[in-house]
């Protein structure tokens, strides 16, 4: 069983046909979402087992940590759980010669080591939502005074002709094609 903070398969020493254990954390992943916000509330562990199969390395792994975002309507936290399930398979640079095409679509090793992080980054990230709302029927902020709407009503009025005081209110027009914001030629 490993416990390192790379994964690195060395298949010198890797047994044919047989599973060996592994368990790491994943480290350094905030930077992979970017702008987003996310804060982990626990470390991304990473367990599994591998097994090599003529020059290809067959993964079975579990991948599991607790993150909390910002929703997205609101900006209140949400805490989720994620548990991925990984089936992979890293297959030999050789194996482009036997009618297999190696492209973007299947992991690749370099014929000693298979290095697992870069693969488990990329499930990490493809998992994570694009989108979060605290609940379904997240009613967001008030665009005129910021007001959280879930928590309290605010005397702020906007609509059709009550956008005075929003500063976004010109982009409602933009958005339709309106008379602030449209894009169409007017006959002279």
């Amino acid at each position: 069983m490993y416990n390192v903070q790379t994964m690195n398969i060395d298949l010198n020493d890797a047994a044919e046909g047989r599973s060996c254990a592994f368990s790491y954390e994943l480290t350094d992943v905030v930077d992979l979402f970017g702008d987003r916000l996310v804060n982990f509330l626990s470390p991304v562990i990473v367990s599994g087992t591998y097994t090599k199969i003529d020059d290809d390395v067959s993964i079975e792994a579990r991948l599991e940590t607790t993150a909390v975002f910002n929703c997205d309507r609101c900006l209140t936290e949400v805490k989720r759980d994620f548990s991925i399930n990984i089936l992979e398979t890293f297959f030999s640079p050789s194996q482009s010669g036997n009618g297999i095409t190696l492209d973007g679509d299947v992991y690749v090793h370099n014929g000693r080591f298979v290095n697992l992080d870069a693969m488990f980054r990329e499930r990490l990230v493809l998992a994570f939502p694009e989108y979060v709302a605290c609940r379904v029927d997240c009613k967001g902020l008030c665009p005129v005074c910021g007001c959280d709407l879930n928590v309290n009503e605010c005397d702020c009025r906007y609509g059709d002709d009550e956008d005075r005081g929003n500063q976004f209110a010109v982009l409602k027009d933009f958005a339709s094609g309106g008379k602030n914001g449209s894009t169409k030629k007017k006959n002279v």
